[in-house]
């Protein structure tokens, strides 16, 4: 399976949501476990190996745009969603910044132990709902299990994917991510009832 091969990460991914209960879950929930972890990360400060008087660093600082380890991850998220899909990862960069202005707002906006409290909460409640989900609605483990690289990097462009579907985004391509994802839960399902022979 590809790294960088967007149909083949989608339909590993479309295979643990399948059901649209859980899809919308998701669609809740790993955005506020995203935002939660980038509000903890925004609570360490600004990274201390950057130059605070670099360019770069000044023209980020002027457009409030903190230098912290939240922003950090995003530019990694974001770089790797511009492979996958450039179209997609434009459009879903306002969102991720809004998410980033905010976790890290609210991260210099209480006290430590207050902004730990909703950070840890939201995320706890947000992966327990997610479990509760997949064992409700698809009958399965999570991704995570399985694919960790893709629960924690990838889960948050697919959901994001997964609403531009409901607005016509790519049809062909979701059509052809269904027929696969159709076939893996299939095999899936077969594993499940398959009985092992005993011994002659």
């Amino acid at each position: 399976m590809g790294l960088f091969n967007l149909k083949d990460q989608f339909s590993f991914y479309g295979a643990y949501h399948n059901d649209k209960r859980n899809v919308w879950v998701h669609i809740v929930f790993v955005p506020a476990i995203t935002w939660s972890f980038w509000v903890l990360l925004a609570t360490l400060g600004p990274m201390g190996f950057v130059d605070p008087n670099h360019f770069l660093v000044r023209q980020l600082t002027r457009l409030g745009l903190e230098p912290n380890y939240a922003l950090l991850n995003l530019l990694v998220f974001f770089a790797y969603y511009l492979v996958l899909d450039p179209t997609a990862a434009l459009l879903y960069l306002p969102i991720l910044l809004t998410m980033y202005l905010t976790a890290t707002s609210l991260a210099h906006s209480m006290d430590l132990p207050q902004v730990l409290a909703v950070g840890v909460g939201v995320h706890v409640i947000s992966w327990l709902a997610q479990f509760y989900s997949h064992a409700k609605f698809e009958g399965r483990a999570p991704a995570l299990l399985d694919n960790v690289a893709q629960a924690l990097l990838m889960a948050p462009f697919f959901v994001f994917l997964e609403v531009l579907f409901m607005f016509g985004y790519r049809e062909a391509f979701q059509r052809e991510i269904q027929v696969i994802v159709r076939q893996k839960i299939r095999e899936f399902r077969a594993n499940q009832t398959r009985v092992p022979k005993k011994p002659a």
